[in-house]
């Protein structure tokens, strides 16, 4: 039976966002990421024996009450079938694009929803200083707008929606407008700074605990192509060009030195014994 859709669920397959309608799901819209090759149109497949058959079964098999529809016109127009009919079709036009299907649907049931984390709390204190930071003469600060800002820059309707990958890109880019606001400000007069400058240590920690875990993903990948390059591509690059040779192993001994974990740990260490000799 297809997944019902809501707010929180979005089916999407090569980055492109596939529209659902009552539980079913667009064969237009993934005619479209597919390639949008004429042989490969929705109304051909549907006129199959195979996908006939298909149909029948999933009918008889299922309390559900279609497994196709078709809509001439009016809002969504096109062609809608249920999950597996969207299989079917996948296959239809190629084991790569079936395999492409099953991993986006993997993802929609088994990706993390956003809930009481870390990254949640951290995104809350930074919309509280933005909102802060943009208030004047007094005036309360608007959160709403700022929270407005944001659902629309993750392109969710409301923050509960939210992955929480997409949280963490939503601290980083209000952090970006954090800085955006202090750097013109400065002159300003501070009407809380105790307040300013707990929000703004509260920003720099989130900053740091996103860093760290985008460093620990950087090594991750850079030991494993280290480890590709050491046996294939090295030495066949080493005899083709020496010189881009040497440049392209600096590099990837720079990337993976300095996201290892000991030197995630010095610059961690570094940075509280400056905060230490600031206070």
């Amino acid at each position: 039976m297809g997944i019902i859709a809501t707010k929180a669920h979005k089916l999407h397959i090569l980055s492109e966002e596939i529209r659902i309608l009552d539980g079913l799901y667009s064969l237009n819209d993934l005619h479209k990421v597919s390639g949008a090759k004429n042989n490969h149109r929705p109304s051909l497949f549907v006129r199959t024996d195979q996908t006939k058959e298909l149909i029948e079964e999933v009918t008889q098999s299922t309390d559900m009450c279609l497994a196709i529809k078709t809509r001439k016109g009016g809002g969504s127009p096109g062609t809608w079938v249920c999950k597996e009919l969207v299989y079917a079709y996948a296959m239809w036009i190629s084991p790569k694009f079936h395999l492409h299907v099953i991993r986006a649907f993997d993802q929609l049931v088994t990706q993390p929803r956003l809930s009481d984390t870390t990254e949640r709390k951290a995104l809350n204190i930074c919309v509280r200083s933005l909102a802060n930071a943009r208030s004047h003469a007094g005036e309360p600060a608007d959160y709403a707008s700022v929270w407005k800002m944001v659902n629309g820059y993750l392109g969710v309707a409301h923050i509960e929606e939210a992955t929480v990958d997409q949280v963490e890109r939503g601290v980083e880019f209000v952090q970006r407008a954090i800085e955006g606001e202090y750097i013109g400000r400065l002159d300003a007069p501070i009407a809380n700074p105790n307040a300013e400058l707990e929000s703004r240590v509260a920003a720099l920690e989130a900053t740091t605990t996103s860093l760290e875990k985008e460093l620990i993903f950087i090594h991750s990948h850079a030991e494993k192509l280290t480890q590709d390059f050491n046996g294939t591509i090295y030495p066949a690059l080493k005899g083709l060009n020496p010189k881009f040779f040497a440049g392209v192993r600096e590099r990837m001994f720079c990337i993976y030195s300095h996201s290892s974990k000991r030197s995630v740990d010095g610059w961690k260490q570094q940075s509280l014994l400056s905060s230490q000799q600031t206070h």
